[in-house]
């Protein structure tokens, strides 16, 4: 997901070198970053997390290019969190990958969240599932950029 943003640079700021106009964009493109993060991980939170693993993954990486292009790319470290951000279909997962007890899937949330025994899980076999999308990521940039503006002139006016 890209959003592109245009923020004015107010005039009275034209007499910064080129470095130190660099300097002072990275330093704003890292405040919305965390900012970002905070949001996106409030959301997550509030809406889909029982372990802290997802929200705890949530980051952001600032980049900038050879044609003046400034940004950040948030990210996940787990394999799931695409399913918050889009959601899925409902859908057959098993408890154990083909019944096989050290190949746990579903198994430690089935424990920990529904309270099932090994016994009842390889029983069961598994159960239907459905996530609906929250949107995390996306919602939190939204809110973030809605604001980019006004973040990018403290940080201007207070260098």
């Amino acid at each position: 997901m890209e959003l592109d943003t245009k923020i004015k640079i107010d005039k009275s700021f034209s007499n910064l070198s080129n470095n130190e106009l660099d300097k002072m964009i990275k330093k704003a493109i890292t405040k919305l970053g965390f900012e970002w993060q905070k949001r996106a991980v409030n959301i997550i939170m509030n809406e889909s997390v029982d372990t802290g693993e997802f929200a705890n993954s949530v980051h952001f990486e600032t980049f900038n290019d050879d044609k003046g292009n400034y940004g950040f790319t948030g990210m996940d470290a787990v394999d799931y969190g695409v399913y918050h951000e889009f959601g899925t279909i409902r859908h057959w997962v098993p408890f154990y990958s083909y019944g096989d007890t050290s190949k746990p899937v579903l198994a430690d949330w089935g424990k920990r969240v529904l309270g099932l025994t090994e016994e009842e899980m390889i029983e069961m076999g598994g159960m239907e599932v459905e996530i609906k999308e929250s949107k995390p990521f996306m919602r939190a940039m939204i809110e973030t950029m809605e604001h980019a503006e006004d973040t990018f002139l403290q940080v201007f006016r207070s260098d």
